[in-house]
């Protein structure tokens, strides 16, 4: 203990007892656990956001770099002279197992359609004529003895077979 003199009084300071209270816990453990939970959801959607936000601007990008182009537009222009065609033949000297030209057969077919497109075109009035280069479509025309109707600014050719065979019903 000590003693103070002020203005002539004497005080006696005691030592404060501090009693221990009985603290309570912050938050009980669901609380806890609902709060974490709240915490690793708000970081996931944070985290799927920015990722989001990435791959929307890298296919922006890809599709200013390189648009998008319908392959079946180069098949345009030849369905007036088909129309009453139920089927037409296929001919091309493209590998239609490649995915780039598979993709480009089945666009024709879109872009033909009601026509249906067959690639064993032998026995068909019409033959549609896809090649990679001129020279290949017209050596195809004498080769098979195609009469050519029409070849679009894509430089695909409709042909009539004259030896196709008609059946009447």
């Amino acid at each position: 203990m000590s003693t103070e003199k002020a203005g002539g009084l004497s005080t006696q300071i005691s030592p404060k007892i501090i009693l221990a209270m009985k603290t309570r816990p912050r938050c009980s453990l669901k609380q806890c656990a609902s709060a974490l939970i709240l915490t690793i959801a708000c970081g996931m959607i944070a985290f799927n956001i920015r990722d989001y936000h990435r791959t929307f601007s890298q296919t922006r990008q890809k599709r200013q770099d390189v648009p998008y182009t319908f392959l079946g537009i180069q098949f345009s222009g030849l369905q007036d002279i088909l129309t009453g065609t139920e089927t037409i033949g296929y001919l091309t000297d493209k590998d239609l197992n490649a995915q780039q030209h598979a993709m480009q057969f089945a666009q024709a077919q879109f872009m033909l359609a009601p026509v249906i497109l067959d690639t064993n075109f032998s026995g068909h009035e019409y033959i549609l004529l896809d090649c990679s280069r001129p020279d290949i479509t017209w050596a195809f025309i004498n080769k098979f003895r195609l009469q050519p109707l029409r070849r679009n600014q894509f430089g695909v050719v409709l042909a009539r077979n004259p030896r196709s065979v008609k059946v009447a019903f």
